[in-house]
């Protein structure tokens, strides 16, 4: 099998896992009026798809680690490419932080921890 080829199948079972993933998670958070049976069988399956492809994007990484090293030394070489870098890292950080912070609470049954912590403005529903 050539590198090629490995990579397809390795992506396409990456794709496969990660859309059931990400189909199951927003089944869940819809909350759609389905079969008990088949609710009986979503959150397992989407925690087992959440895991394998955690496991299969560090493998991904791990194929293509020359690749992401290369590009990272030619992209920190550059002053612009570099502050595009940080402009994007940034970025991101400050998206998962708004999520966190504005984002829906988590479902019943979750508890959140709660003792120990003040309120602060941030934490308030509007």
């Amino acid at each position: 099998m050539t590198k090629g080829e490995r990579n397809f199948y390795f992506d396409v079972i990456l794709g496969i896992v990660g859309i059931t993933c990400i189909v199951t998670g927003i089944m869940m958070d819809l909350k759609l009026p389905l079969d008990t049976s088949l609710m009986y069988y979503l959150n397992p399956l989407h925690k087992v798809t959440g895991y394998i492809f955690t496991v299969l994007v560090g493998g991904h990484l791990i194929f293509h680690f020359r690749w992401v090293k290369a590009l990272g030394k030619n992209i920190l070489k550059n002053r612009k490419k570099t502050l595009v870098f940080a402009g994007v890292v940034t970025a991101s950080i400050i998206a998962l932080y708004l999520t966190m912070t504005f984002g829906p609470l988590p479902g019943p049954g979750i508890k959140l921890p709660t003792e120990g912590i003040k309120p602060t403005y941030f934490s308030q529903q509007f």
